[in-house]
């Protein structure tokens, strides 16, 4: 039997992580929520997730224009990260970083949805494989 996998939002609006929260809820996920970054960091060294989203911007966090980058500052070993952000797109799509996969803003809700879906999928398919 497979447990339910779990996702950590990181966000200061409650607004956006109330949103988010449902309609993942609504998928069979189990969230998670903080409002910081440093107490995300924190409190996942004791509970593993299965994906990490992060609002960069309400965290202060810049992965193109920090001298020391957003996968340095970050330490999530191996549990995929979508970021949200303003940054530019390439060719109009958002695009991957070193850090995990980049979500512009402005974004919609069911799109990020479904790529929080496939990033867990292929996850999960990753997991069985190993």
């Amino acid at each position: 039997m497979s447990s339910k996998q779990s996702v950590l939002i990181v966000d200061r609006s409650d607004d956006s992580r109330a949103v988010l929260r449902m309609a993942l809820q609504r998928r069979g996920l189990e969230i998670f929520e903080a409002s910081r970054y440093e107490a995300a960091r924190q409190w996942a060294q004791g509970h593993p997730v299965d994906l990490v989203v992060v609002d960069l911007e309400r965290q202060g966090l810049d992965i193109e224009n920090s001298s020391e980058s957003f996968e340095r500052q970050q330490d999530w070993g191996e549990v995929p990260l979508v970021l949200l952000g303003s940054a530019r797109r390439k060719n109009g799509k958002d695009n991957q970083t070193d850090a995990g996969q980049f979500i512009a803003k402005p974004y919609r809700y069911g799109p990020l949805i479904r790529r929080i879906e496939e990033l867990l999928e292929t996850s999960q398919q990753a997991d069985r494989a190993a």
